[in-house]
């Protein structure tokens, strides 16, 4: 092999290497940050409800956010349920329950809603399957990946998320999810480091 070779194959190997990072969760003490004074929605505490999911789809259909304390939480939350399930999860459908398959929201939350209108809510007899590509390109990735963690938080054997190209932290760069995670929650933890990667 050339030297010309084993410098693009060096640098090749360079570029797809996985860092060492630690978590933006690390660290990270969630139950000292107050929730915002202006907030006005159901109130979260150690464990995700229905009533809450409900309001938080309101408050984002209405242009609203929720309190970074509650990102933290259902980012957190769901990065261990998600980190404790095998890499490949084999689902076995009950009967009586319909599962309902989707893909390639990116950004698109009205498509989203609409995507429940039609199908149905996620529920114990009612299971969604995210084929990835939640994130990136529309401005309402933040929106989805936090409802779609919460389902999960809320269902974890009912709701699952597969990892797509666009839950990568340089997708993420390029397409606009971390801006859009930095503009509206800002980047003082830099939590959309993890957000992007917790589906399996």
């Amino acid at each position: 092999m050339d030297s010309q070779k084993i410098v693009r194959q060096l640098d090749f190997f360079a570029a797809i290497e996985i860092g060492d990072e630690p978590s933006a969760a690390e660290g990270l003490d969630i139950d000292s940050i107050a929730v915002e004074a202006d907030y006005d929605g159901v109130k979260l505490g150690s464990e995700m409800t229905q009533e809450f999911i409900d309001d938080m789809t309101e408050r984002f259909k209405n242009g609203k956010k929720i309190p970074k304390k509650y990102v933290y939480q259902i980012v957190v939350a769901v990065k261990k349920i998600v980190y404790d399930e095998a890499t490949m999860v084999e689902m076995e459908i009950p009967d009586g329950t319909q599962l309902t398959v989707c893909g390639d929201t990116h950004g698109q939350y009205f498509d989203l809603m609409e995507l429940f209108r039609l199908n149905g809510k996620p529920s114990e007899k009612h299971w969604y399957l995210f084929n990835g590509d939640f994130v990136d390109r529309g401005s309402w990735s933040t929106e989805i990946a936090l409802l779609l963690y919460a389902n999960k938080w809320l269902r974890p054997n009912c709701f699952f998320l597969n990892r797509g190209n666009h839950e990568t932290d340089d997708m993420n760069r390029v397409y606009g999810f971390e801006g859009e995670c930095k503009a509206k929650y800002n980047e003082r933890y830099e939590w959309p480091s993890d957000a992007g990667k917790i589906a399996g």
